[in-house]
């Protein structure tokens, strides 16, 4: 897999644009730092360019970045999983109209029973579409790590370890067998194996951070690429950070019959739209597209 960068028309070093240097003079007037234009650092993952000497990786098709929203947003994802939630997706809308007899009183009586106020003990709080969203991610991320450092990772330095050993030589080869199998850039594969974990040191492989682990093939970076990507999408919707579409199991109530779907789920008003007419339904009021 290839992935080409477009250089962007900044400095590396101030990061102002570079027809704000003055190149005989080699500072920038921006911010009068003693600098000519530097053409910004391409980072490993492909999409991001270094920023006043510090890896940032913004672009939305960046993989390392996915796996820093997982490791950003994995305490926001914790403790939204001990909460029950507030509301449910897809939201009803109007849609809610559309039902049967029998689904409003099945939606009712679930309502009923979930209630705080209801008689009877209550379950503790808890947000299961949260908690299954946190399994899969860091089953999938651990898996993943598993099956990476299986392919990339050396085996630790081994020292001889007889009677009778006592020269420098020998020390140093124990020290030096030690210093490698205690490496933090190694994963391991028991002890603590949490998705942070397990996206941190993908990361570091993504970009080719010094570690004693060979590079990617274009196989195996394709396959953690396709993986983070799935791991930051899963974390930002169950956080309402992506903009989700799914399909309404009721026909339009227009005379086409068309296709209703759910859009929403980002902090947006959610929208009801027929894929037939093109009709769209707004929490506020009915609106024709």
């Amino acid at each position: 897999m290839t992935i080409t960068a477009t250089t962007p028309p900044v400095c590396g070093a101030c990061n102002h644009h570079r027809d704000d240097h003055d190149t005989r003079k080699a500072t920038c007037a921006a911010c009068a730092a003693d600098c000519a234009y530097r053409p910004p650092r391409a980072l490993a993952c492909g999409h991001c360019y270094e920023e006043h000497g510090q890896e940032v990786h913004p672009h939305p098709d960046c993989p390392v970045g996915h796996l820093e929203t997982v490791i950003d947003r994995w305490p926001a994802l914790q403790e939204r999983a001990g909460t029950r939630p507030a509301t449910s997706w897809p939201p009803a809308m109007g849609v809610s109209r559309l039902m049967s007899d029998e689904e409003r009183q099945e939606l009712a009586d679930e309502r009923a029973d979930t209630n705080p106020d209801a008689p009877g003990p209550r379950p503790a709080p808890v947000d299961v579409d949260v908690l299954d969203v946190m399994t899969t991610v860091e089953t999938g991320l651990v898996t993943a790590a598993d099956w990476l450092a299986s392919r990339i990772q050396r085996e630790p330095v081994t020292a001889p370890a007889g009677k009778g050993w006592g020269d420098e030589a020998h020390k140093a080869a124990v020290l030096l067998a030690a210093k490698d199998a205690a490496d933090p850039a190694r994963w391991r594969f028991t002890g603590q194996r949490s998705a942070s974990a397990a996206a941190a040191w993908l990361a570091a492989r993504l970009a080719a951070r010094p570690g004693p682990c060979r590079a990617l093939d274009d196989g195996e970076r394709e396959a953690i690429v396709e993986v983070a990507r799935m791991a930051g999408e899963l974390v930002r919707r169950a956080l309402g950070d992506a903009r989700r579409v799914e399909e309404v199991p009721h026909p339009c109530p227009q005379p086409c019959g068309g296709q209703l779907v759910v859009e929403g789920g980002d902090g947006a008003p959610p929208v009801v739209r027929c894929q037939g007419c093109g009709r769209t339904w707004t929490e506020e009021a009915a609106d024709v597209a």
